[in-house]
């Protein structure tokens, strides 16, 4: 029994063992998470300022969040507090920007906001994780065409059906996106940590990339949510007319 629980222990450790990452890329790593919980906690506070406050989308927030994002991204290797309060204001712009999505959703259903944040954690950890774990990782920056050709793809099939209005359609571009920023969370991942190999340190443009997959899975998935929520209670409506 006792050798069991040892062994099992050990599978454990090695399960969650980032020993293959150099010290400082596991420095580096750190810094990005935790800019990455600052920027969606300050996404959370601009969708609530949204929803509540002060309606901040539309095209002036556009071209906010446009101006801010090409300053972080000619700040390179700075990081004064400027540099974050730009990403802060950019991740709450975001935030703001999904506000009325976000409020359609708590009208037809609290839970389906709670869910979708769940889920979004769940696929956030398991990608990431994925490819910090993954001792022989270099396959995964191989990701970069297939994944172009996928935005690609997703670009035509939304222009199509502005013309088309294709429910299916519009159901397998929701999928085919939540399936590409999975991708992109891997990809951009082993690429924080390749690019933290060769000396680039810049924990704030490395957080962005991962900042914008998190926010499209969670836009993604609460639509998601919401039509099947809606779907139900359509079939709903039809059994009990009938």
């Amino acid at each position: 029994m006792d050798t069991l629980l040892n062994r099992h222990r050990l599978t454990m450790n090695g399960l969650f063992d980032l020993s293959h990452l150099e010290s400082h890329v596991c420095s580096h790593l750190q810094r990005v998470y935790a800019c990455l919980a600052m920027g969606l906690l300050a996404a959370a506070a601009g969708a609530y300022i949204g929803m509540y406050l002060v309606p901040l989308y539309g095209l002036v927030a556009a071209l906010a969040s446009l101006g801010l994002l090409l300053y972080i991204q000619s700040g390179r290797d700075t990081f004064g507090p400027e540099r974050h309060a730009a990403f802060a204001a950019f991740c709450a712009l975001s935030g703001s920007g999904m506000a009325p999505l976000i409020s359609l959703a708590i009208d037809m259903d609290p839970s389906i906001l709670v869910n979708a944040i769940i889920i979004t954690m769940v696929v956030t950890v398991c990608f990431c994780g994925a490819a910090l774990l993954a001792k022989t990782s270099r396959w995964m920056m191989y990701l970069a065409g297939p994944l172009a050709s996928g935005l690609t793809v997703l670009l035509l099939l939304s222009l199509a059906n502005i013309f088309v209005r294709s429910p299916f359609m519009f159901d397998l571009t929701l999928k085919l996106t939540l399936l590409v920023f999975c991708g992109f969370m891997v990809y951009d991942t082993q690429k924080i940590v390749e690019m933290a190999r060769m000396g680039d340190k810049d924990y704030i443009s490395h957080c962005l990339d991962l900042f914008m997959d998190v926010v499209e899975v969670f836009r993604v998935v609460l639509i998601l949510l919401m039509k099947q929520q809606d779907d139900g209670g359509k079939e709903k409506r039809k059994k009990s007319k009938n």
